[in-house]
C-alpha cells in the first residue's frame, strides 16, 4: 500500500482509485479464512452484520491503477498475512490493537480528531455505534 501511495504522489494522480489487483480480489470471508489457515489459534468472529445478506459486488476493476502504476499491489494475500504474522511473532508489532494497526480504531480516532470529516455520515455513525456496542471498542 505504501508503494502505491508513493506512486500516486510521485505521479500527481487525483480522484478515487480502486487499489488492489484483479488476481487478489477477495471477500472479507476469504481474508478471514486465509488468516485462520496461516495463524495458529485464530478464530473468526463475525460483527453485528453477520445475519445480514451480503449483497456486495466483489468484482472490482483495478485496470486503471495497473495502467498507471505498473506492478502495483504485487503482494498476494497469503504473502501479506504471513508478513504480518511474522511481524507479530517477532514483536516488531507489539500491540496490534493500537489505532495505527486496527481499521476500526484508526478510523474512529481520525473521525474524533476531525481528520476525516467525510466519514461523519449518519450511516457511519450508526456502524460505529453498532461496532462499539458489539465489541466494546471506541
Amino acid at each position: 500500500m505504501a508503494r502505491v501511495l508513493a506512486a500516486v504522489l510521485e505521479n500527481s494522480l487525483t480522484g478515487a482509485w480502486n487499489v488492489g489487483s484483479d488476481q487478489e480480489n477477495h471477500t472479507i470471508a476469504d481474508i478471514a479464512e486465509t488468516v485462520a489457515a496461516i495463524v495458529p489459534g485464530s478464530k473468526i468472529l463475525r460483527g453485528p452484520e453477520r445475519d445480514e445478506a451480503d449483497a456486495r459486488d466483489y468484482r472490482v476493476s483495478f485496470t486503471r491503477l495497473q495502467q498507471r502504476i505498473h506492478g502495483a499491489c504485487s503482494t498476494t494475500l497469503k504473502e501479506g498475512v504471513r508478513e504480518i504474522a511474522d511481524l507479530l511473532a517477532s514483536r516488531q508489532i507489539d500491540d496490534p490493537e493500537e489505532p495505527q494497526y486496527d481499521n476500526h480504531r484508526g478510523l474512529a480516532a481520525a473521525v474524533t480528531v476531525g481528520w476525516i470529516a467525510s466519514l461523519c455520515t449518519s450511516s457511519c455513525r450508526r456502524y460505529l455505534a453498532e461496532y462499539t456496542a458489539a465489541w466494546g471498542q471506541q
